[in-house]
């Protein structure tokens, strides 16, 4: 009945990092498309409308969504793995709590790019957020940064220090990346705050205001500091920072592309 690959991404409204982590903005695909909000997903097997998600194709990807068991991202996402063929494309773990990787073992499961980089399931699934793919990464990646601090805030996790400017991720990604090309240091309390600022070759660190720290940050493939109010000003480090980070993330999209091309 179904001709069409779904596509869906954890979510793309109000969420610039969210909206740019599909893969359907950068590559072509020779087949017929169904892009799909994974949170419509989600309300649609919740209310039983089960039919239109089995027995199909599904690219799910990227966004964080493995959580805790019983959660209704994780519910759905083992869902949509049991009853279809499924590619996870930059997929990855979003949790303040215990969580498995069990799933991944899933025989569904034809094609697994990963965003966490742990060895629970293998680090060679690594596959980094496909919105290094966005072309402003190659324009501004050099530029000279005018101004010290700068915070990059989730709107559900603020930082709330205005004598620091700040950027809230609810705005463009031009917008957004253009404030961490204006910053030497960074402090983020959201996942792509972190990644973008990585990818620019910037000084980055995780805000948190509390001693939980989500999985997404822990199983990033190259660690960060992490700071609170009372050390956010006198951080200062360059351990972040890696200069070929860019390049290795597109070389990894692009190659795991082509794998999907050979298996859809």
């Amino acid at each position: 009945m179904y001709k069409s690959v779904i596509f869906t991404n954890a979510s793309y409204i109000g969420n610039a990092g969210d909206f740019w982590a599909s893969p359907l903005h950068y590559y072509s695909f020779p087949f017929r498309v169904e892009h799909l909000h994974y949170m419509d997903i989600v309300r649609d097997i919740e209310k039983g409308k089960l039919e239109k998600y089995k027995n199909r194709k599904i690219v799910i990807g990227g966004g964080g969504m493995l959580n805790q068991d019983g959660n209704r991202l994780n519910k759905t996402l083992k869902f949509l793995i049991k009853n279809n063929l499924v590619i996870l494309w930059g997929m990855g773990s979003n949790s303040l709590g215990e969580y498995s990787w069990n799933i991944m073992d899933h025989p569904n499961i034809v094609l697994k790019g990963i965003r966490d980089y742990v060895k629970e399931i293998d680090e060679a699934y690594y596959l980094p957020c496909v919105s290094c793919k966005h072309e402003l990464f190659k324009r501004i990646t050099d530029n000279e940064p005018k101004e010290d601090l700068g915070l990059l805030e989730h709107s559900y996790y603020r930082i709330n220090l205005p004598e620091i400017p700040s950027i809230v991720h609810d705005k463009s990604i031009s917008e957004f990346l253009d404030f961490i090309s204006k910053h030497k240091r960074l402090v983020s309390s959201t996942y792509h705050g972190i990644y973008w600022s990585q990818l620019l070759k910037k000084e980055v660190a995780y805000y948190s205001g509390s001693h939980l720290i989500n999985s997404k940050i822990t199983n990033l493939k190259y660690p960060i500091h992490v700071v609170t109010n009372k050390n956010l000003k006198n951080w200062n480090s360059d351990s972040s920072k890696y200069d070929t980070y860019l390049d290795e993330c597109i070389e990894l999209n692009d190659k795991f592309y082509e794998r999907v091309l050979e298996l859809f």
